[in-house]
């Protein structure tokens, strides 16, 4: 008899050997490949076709398998291989696992691996890979619903989580919006609170904290901005607003400096807001504009 079949006393025929099992020339059994694997010629990833006699049995080991020794066994469990594998392997996570054969979930689905299938992912979390994510905190995704339409700004993360915008937050995963601000106050470099806007600066609908106008002054966690009196002025974004000082004068509210007193004229009033208070020098003296003094 050829190698890989057999043929026990008083047989009238050659047997081949069955799976996994091999024999040389004249053999009256086979011999398992495990025990003698010298007569197994196939190599790592291949298998022993015993359907044919002769000429090249080894073929490759196909996928839902591995071959070892010129035998063949499948994948069990939550493994798979694919073709010509050594080993079966665990299943890749996103990936659905049956009957030794691994398939990916398309985007916007993830692998259930409950029932088994790629289920349409969920709002708030994104689906990519197979795999569910939540949105992480500052962060949010829309509906998956085909009929709602994405705004400019969300058609620019496809498959992604979408930031909030400046002065909106959210404050859990797997949101599907974000929250304004209050007025008063804009969200955090995170997006994941409200801070109020320092002082000298304002803001109103969730927008983005702006400094106060020349001329103009806020306390922190303002949603608007209050005019200096007249006598006072204030530079952009000042907290608080500050008093003429001598040879000085502001008339007018909300400004964002003073006038000064002409030449040859002096005022010693700090915080003035009378042009009237702008005093003559005296006779034999003199003065810059904005002087306290004559000299």
């Amino acid at each position: 008899c050829p190698v890989y079949t057999y043929s026990s006393e008083g047989a009238s025929v050659c047997s081949p050997c069955a799976d996994g099992y091999a024999s040389g020339i004249g053999y009256t059994v086979c011999v398992d490949c495990l025990v003698e694997p010298d007569l197994c010629e196939c190599g790592a990833g291949y298998y022993t076709d015993t359907s044919i006699l002769t000429g090249d049995r080894c073929r490759s080991c196909p996928a839902g398998s591995y071959c070892a020794i010129g035998q063949k066994y499948a994948c069990t469990g939550d493994t798979y291989s694919f073709g010509g594998a050594t080993e079966c392997s665990d299943c890749i996570e996103g990936w659905l696992c049956s009957d030794g054969i691994a398939l990916p979930c398309l985007d916007n689905t993830y692998a259930d691996t409950d029932s088994g299938t790629c289920i349409d992912c969920i709002d708030g979390y994104i689906c990519t890979d197979g795999l569910l994510d939540p949105c992480p905190v500052g962060f949010y995704h829309y509906t998956y619903d085909e009929a709602y339409e994405p705004s400019e700004y969300e058609a620019l993360f496809p498959y992604q989580c979408i930031p909030c915008s400046p002065g909106y937050i959210s404050t859990s995963e797997a949101s599907t919006e974000c929250t304004v601000c209050p007025d008063g106050q804009t969200s955090n470099y995170v997006r994941d609170a409200c801070v109020d806007c320092r002082a000298g600066a304002y803001s109103t609908g969730g927008a983005a904290c702006s400094s106060c106008a020349a001329g103009t002054y806020s306390d922190s966690g303002a949603d608007g901005c209050t005019d200096c009196l007249a006598g006072t002025y204030s530079e952009r974004g000042s907290p608080t607003c500050v008093d003429c000082p001598a040879g000085y004068y502001q008339d007018t509210d909300a400004q964002g400096e003073c006038i000064a007193c002409p030449a040859n004229t002096y005022s010693t009033t700090i915080g003035s807001s009378d042009p009237a208070l702008c005093l003559s020098c005296p006779d034999g003296t003199v003065s810059d504009e904005g002087s306290s003094e004559c000299v």
